[in-house]
């Protein structure tokens, strides 16, 4: 299956989310995972991309318009979608009115569960 992880690009995403995703065996074990800025090619449309997706994964903790873009695109699709955001930080009350599965995290270990059950569910 192919996962494709959305987030806002004003973080540091190749830390915080990038390497704990790539270190969590079970995710790359059976699973194609799209890291969008990891995987820039010329060409490259997150929009197509998304079309072709199994599931949808987003940290909403920092909010931006290309992410917000994303959602819709993947809610457009009908893809499975989880948006997590760290505990404690206000999240887009948009949310609220797409498809969504919205589930908090204290860790990266704890987002990491989240993910798990979320694509074993």
């Amino acid at each position: 299956m192919k996962i494709y992880f959305a987030h806002s690009s004003n973080i540091d995403y190749k830390t915080d989310l990038y390497l704990p995703i790539k270190s969590y065996a079970k995710l790359w074990k059976h699973h194609e995972i799209i890291l969008p800025h990891d995987q820039l090619v010329e060409g490259y449309y997150s929009k197509d991309v998304i079309k072709e997706v199994d599931f949808f994964i987003a940290d909403v903790s920092y909010p931006s318009i290309g992410l917000g873009m994303e959602i819709a695109w993947a809610d457009n699709y009908n893809k499975p979608i989880l948006a997590l955001y760290k505990e404690n930080y206000k999240i887009s009350s948009s949310l609220n009115f797409i498809n969504t599965n919205i589930a908090s995290y204290q860790s990266i270990e704890h987002m990491l569960q989240q993910i798990s059950s979320f694509i074993t569910a």
